[in-house]
């Protein structure tokens, strides 16, 4: 196909769903194109339930425009995103609202989220050893482990890729880290953690403000949630956590809430988790349109962890008042 021809644009779910029916019908141009529109409007969608609904159909949808080009690496990229997108904004966050006693249904929800996870991770593994053939039989060594010629070995890996990579190495990061995070003991998994770790460091080298720091909210939650010798560092993740701020322009309700539950709610620091709780719940709904979705998804369980601040943190006095503290 011509470089210069352009692509039709679609601005509404069901208009892509639509086209995606007639995929026989379609150009190779919208085959291509479709799956970055629609995860577009995904994104923009301010309805979360609606767009929850949705999901699940075009998951569907995206997997058959991948099977008309099993090799293009933007379209498994786009539909590990749906895989990702669903499992930790909906499978996963569904769970972590459920009462202790809900224990069956938490775990069903938190076992299909990881299967989506570990789906995702198998669509994109071929992607990164076509990239570098190998990749994850590397004896990568991280954090308190790390010496000069483990970081070579990183450096030697890491090589190969290239800018354009930079989404398939995040998503195949987050893959691996979110389905360890549902099941440690799946040890398979968890020796893939370093890999993940090191393709989230070679992403972040490539394209450190990557979808308005979306890797520096990667590398937040790994440098503050995992011990030292998988590459935990509290420093680093402050680092991370104000470069995920300037980034995103303080846009992004995620970072606060990750903030809140993974350093302060650690620390015992009651004023800062509601301090960064009310952030993520200050960021109006049109601020950053590309993240409606996910600040709305972010913004409700905001809300849900003031009003149970006090089994996270202890509480100093300074209670949740209308969202002021």
């Amino acid at each position: 196909m011509p470089r210069t021809k352009q692509c039709p644009s679609y601005g509404r779910v069901a208009r892509c769903i639509f086209a995606a029916a007639l995929v026989l019908t379609l150009s190779s141009c919208v085959l291509t194109k479709l799956g970055t529109y629609a995860s577009d409007v995904f994104l923009g969608e301010p309805d979360p339930a609606l767009a929850g609904q949705a999901l699940p159909s075009f998951m569907k949808v995206s997997e058959l425009l991948l099977a008309t080009d099993p090799r293009n690496q933007g379209n498994a990229t786009t539909v590990a995103s749906l895989y990702l997108l669903y499992g930790t904004g909906y499978l996963d966050g569904e769970a972590f609202f459920l009462p202790d006693d809900a224990y069956i249904e938490r775990r069903s929800l938190v076992q299909r989220a990881r299967s989506l996870y570990l789906r995702s991770f198998q669509l994109l593994s071929p992607f990164v050893e076509k990239r570098n053939p190998g990749f994850f039989e590397n004896d990568f060594q991280l954090g308190t482990d790390s010496t000069v010629q483990a970081r070579a070995v990183s450096d030697k890996a890491l090589k190969p890729f290239r800018k354009v990579d930079v989404p398939l190495m995040y998503y195949a990061a987050a893959s691996i880290l979110a389905a360890f995070s549902s099941d440690p003991l799946d040890f398979n998994n968890a020796a893939l953690v370093p890999a993940a770790v090191t393709l989230m460091r070679g992403a972040l080298a490539l394209d450190p403000d990557y979808a308005s720091g979306a890797l520096h909210e990667l590398a937040f939650s790994v440098y503050a949630s995992m011990p030292p010798e998988l590459g935990g560092d509290h420093d680093m993740a402050l680092k991370e956590y104000n470069a995920a701020l300037r980034a995103s322009g303080g846009l992004s309700a995620g970072i606060h809430v990750s903030y809140a539950l993974t350093i302060c709610a650690a620390e015992g620091d009651a004023e800062g988790f509601v301090r960064a709780l009310n952030a993520a719940l200050s960021i109006d709904s049109d601020a950053a349109p590309d993240a409606t979705l996910l600040n709305a998804v972010a913004r409700h369980k905001a809300a849900y962890l003031l009003e149970h601040r006090d089994d996270y943190v202890f509480d100093t006095g300074n209670p949740y008042e209308g969202g002021t503290y």
